[in-house]
């Protein structure tokens, strides 16, 4: 089962309407950008040949209604699945923005700017409270990889996001991997440069889901860093 919430990034465009008020009333369209989204970017085909389900939290969320923090949501057809190990898939594309971070597409709410807040450490513990909503139902597991490909961040890269430029590494053939998500997160942080007990995000990190001392201490391989 692959698990996504529906994000305004992946439209086509073509629709004007407030996506804070006025989402549920144009769910038909969303629902075809979508459909377009996983069909342009040869996911369908994947997901297809898998036998994979595709679960949308969105959807999942105005068809039942749900009230209260979206952080605190996980949609009823999950639930069968309880204890089942749920893995965060995350690429090496910062130094916090992992497999913790990774959760935030889970917020239901198609428009997710209000759930950024004004700085990293409200952004943490938004990510953080996912984390346990859903790690109060699966057994999380986190993966953060760059086998193929890793972003290093640059001002004078040659990739330009809205986020700043970036250079790719190809074939970095990085990867790491750790029950739960903060072992993970932290040695990919930490090839990245990250000083981990230096970092706001990672403050949060230790407070609200723990600390994995030795992942934090140990000697890292002398060629792992990007």
């Amino acid at each position: 089962m692959i698990l996504e919430g529906h994000t305004t990034s992946r439209n086509l465009g073509g629709a004007q309407f407030d996506w804070e008020t006025e989402a549920t009333e144009n769910r038909a369209w969303i629902r075809q950008q979508e459909a377009e989204y996983l069909r342009r970017t040869g996911l369908q085909p994947v997901l297809t040949r898998h036998c994979a389900q595709y679960v949308n939290v969105t959807e999942a969320f105005w068809d039942e209604g749900s009230p209260g923090d979206p952080t605190q949501f996980v949609p009823k057809s999950l639930l069968e699945f309880r204890g089942c190990p749920m893995l965060s898939l995350a690429k090496f594309k910062g130094p916090t923005r992992l497999g913790i971070s990774n959760l935030f597409g889970l917020i239901p709410l198609p428009l997710r700017s209000a759930w950024h807040g004004p700085n990293i450490t409200w952004f943490a513990y938004v990510c953080c409270d996912l984390a346990k909503s859903y790690g109060s139902v699966f057994d999380l597991c986190g993966v953060v990889e760059g086998l193929y490909s890793a972003v290093r961040w640059d001002r004078g890269g040659l990739y330009r996001s809205r986020w700043g430029n970036y250079d790719l590494i190809r074939d970095a053939g990085y990867i790491t991997a750790s029950w739960g998500l903060v072992a993970a997160d932290i040695l990919a942080a930490r090839m990245q440069g990250q000083d981990v007990r230096r970092s706001a995000f990672f403050d949060v990190v230790r407070e609200e889901l723990g600390w994995d001392a030795e992942a934090a201490d140990a000697p890292l391989p002398v060629d792992a860093h990007l």
